[in-house]
């Protein structure tokens, strides 16, 4: 996929994950593989993202004991690559789905699985690959998303803007590569 179908890829997800936060529901399960991609009809051909994979969320209360599975959803354990460090502590909240989102968004740009202590070598290898202009800027996002502490971590709608703002600078800038 070119790189700007990439970045909207990614915006349209975390435009799913807000709508779940905002509704005070943790994810738990955001991955690659939850990501199912459709065509727009007769439009750009663009891709329309959905967010499979939800029955295993989980509403967060204001107190760990009011946490409730979503009706119907299985406690599944997700995959460690994608796992928050406090992922299976009491009362882990929204901000696990916002640090797998960061994994996904590093996954998605870069073509391969990178662990977060790997995030600091991120931009070297990206540069002399060729890299596009706003990579940089995507990791730095990818890589506050993917902070070790839970209250250092953007919310998926500050991750979502700054994508957006991303996104717009790139088409401002008129940036072949983009389409």
């Amino acid at each position: 996929q070119p790189y700007g179908h990439r970045q909207i890829i990614l915006a349209q997800m975390c435009s799913a994950l807000s709508f779940l936060h905002h509704l005070r529901v943790a994810h738990r399960q955001v991955t690659c593989h939850r990501v199912l991609l459709y065509e727009r009809l007769k439009e750009t051909r663009c891709p329309w993202v959905k967010l499979g994979g939800a029955g295993s969320g989980r509403r967060v209360g204001t107190r760990p004991q009011e946490e409730t599975a979503v009706e119907g959803g299985q406690q599944e354990d997700g995959h460690s690559y994608w796992q928050a460090p406090e992922y299976r502590l009491p009362g882990a909240g929204v901000e696990v789905d916002v640090f797998a989102f960061g994994a996904v968004m590093v996954e998605v740009m870069a073509c391969r699985k990178l662990w977060v202590s790997s995030m600091s070598h991120l931009l070297r290898p990206m540069h002399r690959a060729g890299a596009r202009p706003s990579l940089p800027r995507i990791v730095a996002l990818a890589a506050r998303a993917c902070s070790l502490t839970a209250q250092e971590r953007p919310t998926c709608g500050d991750l979502g803007r700054g994508l957006q703002l991303v996104t717009e600078a790139d088409l401002k800038a008129g940036e072949r590569w983009f389409r």
